[in-house]
């Protein structure tokens, strides 16, 4: 149900920890609000989380992220933030992106992808001197403006990075990962079954440049096939056999690597190849 409190607020979503409303600031404007679900208001966990709350890092323009604290009916109390509220019917998931026919039914080409990445990697960048991390980075997480929406207007302005809420959540320490964007790196903190792993600006860099090779070759860093692990993703990352280590077999029916614009290949092989975690 709708706290009391929010006037005319709107459901949206609603998942296990939190349910998320649209409701409007003291502005009038329209925003997102999340409330922290009332039977997880209890505990250590939800103590620290109200402190990082109360300390939110500066969240980048094109990221929706909490931004203000939300209080219950006595204003004394933070059960949850807001966030940017965006019209979902315009975008589509970045994960559409690396997949061929989309991008052929769209028209979408390499000016498109570097355009849109452009963006992300500012975005990225913006947050790593703010001090935030994404943590688990994954293209579901981003949303591409659909081109039937692109116009002079919004050149620049064609991004949304959503979800991005890790800030207030055990400072970076996350037991949720998608291995296809994991950085190597952050391998030894995983079990067989469940482990956490510390995220940090680098896992960012790292993120961006898997998904930026995925959508440009439709193939992704962990996708390659070795003699000994075989397609084993959790195994090739394990190791650090990436799709452009030597004792990987590179997919033939993706895009060739060499086929990159030099600059592309270069920024690519200083992640994978030599461990560099710069943008």
């Amino acid at each position: 149900t709708v706290p009391q409190h929010l006037d005319n607020a709107k459901l949206l979503n609603q998942g296990g920890e939190a349910i998320v409303f649209e409701g409007e600031n003291k502005a009038k404007k329209s925003v997102a609000l999340k409330i922290i679900h009332p039977i997880m208001r209890n505990g250590e966990r939800f103590r620290k989380l109200q402190a990082q709350i109360k300390r939110l890092p500066p969240v980048p323009a094109r990221t929706v992220g909490p931004e203000k604290p939300v209080y219950d009916s006595t204003g004394k109390n933070i059960i949850g933030f807001g966030m940017k509220l965006i019209d979902i019917d315009k975008y589509d998931q970045l994960i559409w992106w690396t997949q061929q026919e989309y991008r052929l039914t769209n028209e979408i080409d390499v000016k498109d992808i570097s355009l849109v990445f452009y963006e992300i990697r500012q975005e990225v960048d913006a947050a790593a001197k703010a001090g935030y991390v994404y943590a688990d980075f994954n293209p579901k997480g981003i949303l591409v403006l659909k081109k039937e929406f692109w116009d002079d207007t919004n050149v620049n302005d064609r991004i949304r990075i959503v979800d991005a809420d890790a800030a207030i959540f055990d400072n970076y320490k996350c037991e949720v990962y998608t291995l296809d964007y994991l950085d190597p790196r952050m391998m030894p903190d995983i079990t067989n079954k469940i482990g956490y792993v510390n995220y940090d600006k680098g896992s960012d860099v790292f993120a961006y440049t898997a998904m930026f090779l995925q959508v440009l070759t439709t193939v992704g860093v962990w996708h390659g096939f070795h003699q000994r692990w075989g397609s084993n993703a959790k195994a090739l990352v394990k190791r650090n056999l990436h799709i452009l280590h030597p004792e990987i077999e590179y997919p033939k029916n993706a895009v060739p690597f060499d086929n990159l614009p030099g600059p592309y290949q270069t920024f690519i092989k200083s992640v994978l190849v030599d461990g560099k975690r710069d943008l």
